[in-house]
């Protein structure tokens, strides 16, 4: 789950609906070097690499009077369900299965998950024999890019001008986009660019989530959180102006000298 902490209420995102928007990024993606496109493959997997969280975000939990989010769910019930979700990908689709065994396991600490490490670096191992040699030669590629449409999605539910929230460092500035010479921000409230612009359009995205009141009860949010319907916010991405751009660098040269 995604928690957007406002004022008096929670926003709630399940993570398969977040994957699903990585998704809508991948099928845009064009290569700003070679103008190629992500694969069939890549974007299905990218679209579902989230879906083992489907059962896990039917209803939130909560800890000291809080939802918790992907963050702060507990670790062993974390490296349960990614081990469940990878091994049942993996028995429809290896490919599919390999980029989410490689993603979902370089996340967690090889000297404090040493099984959880030692049972995916078994799975990674039987995937990649089975695997076409086209598509081991392209996998550290489409991995790199699923990471890439992972922090995109990511960067939009989890960031913007309307949330007062920190979000991560490893998120905002992301490593994965500064390497890319990527540049990510808010114009507007219901507006994200990027710059350069790496799709083939401008996007639409329609972000659902459900919205409870802030309270320290578990019972009242897992109630509210029930009889909640369905929202959405809707976010336009698209190419920063020249306007935008030259504001851009100025806040940055600002918050440097200060």
């Amino acid at each position: 789950m995604i928690i957007q902490e406002h004022a008096t209420t929670y926003r709630l995102i399940t993570q398969h609906d977040h994957g699903r928007i990585s998704g809508i990024f991948a099928q845009a993606w064009r290569d700003p070097v070679t103008g190629e496109r992500a694969s069939e493959a890549l974007i299905h997997a990218t679209y579902l690499h989230d879906i083992l969280w489907v059962p896990i975000d039917l209803l939130p939990r909560f800890a000291n009077g809080k939802p918790l989010d992907f963050i702060a769910f507990p670790e062993d019930d974390k490296l349960e369900a990614y081990a469940h979700g990878i091994v049942s990908v993996s028995s429809i689709d290896a490919y599919m299965g390999l980029l989410h065994a490689r993603h979902f396991s370089e996340f967690i600490s090889r000297e404090q998950h040493p099984r959880f490490r030692s049972e995916m670096d078994a799975l990674i191992s039987d995937l990649t024999a089975r695997i076409s040699s086209t598509e081991r030669e392209r996998a550290d590629d489409d991995l790199a890019l699923l990471r890439l449409f992972d922090v995109f999605s990511l960067l939009l539910c989890m960031t913007g001008p309307h949330i007062a929230r920190t979000p991560p460092p490893w998120l905002d500035p992301s490593p994965l986009l500064v390497r890319r010479g990527l540049d990510a921000f808010w114009p507007a409230r219901d507006q994200f660019a990027l710059s350069p612009y790496v799709f083939d359009r401008a996007l639409s995205v329609r972000i659902p989530y459900r919205e409870v009141p802030k309270t320290s009860d578990a019972a009242v949010l897992l109630e509210a959180y029930a009889g909640a319907p369905t929202l959405w916010q809707e976010v336009h991405v698209r190419a920063p102006s020249q306007a935008e751009m030259a504001a851009r660098t100025r806040a940055r040269a600002s918050s440097i000298r200060a």
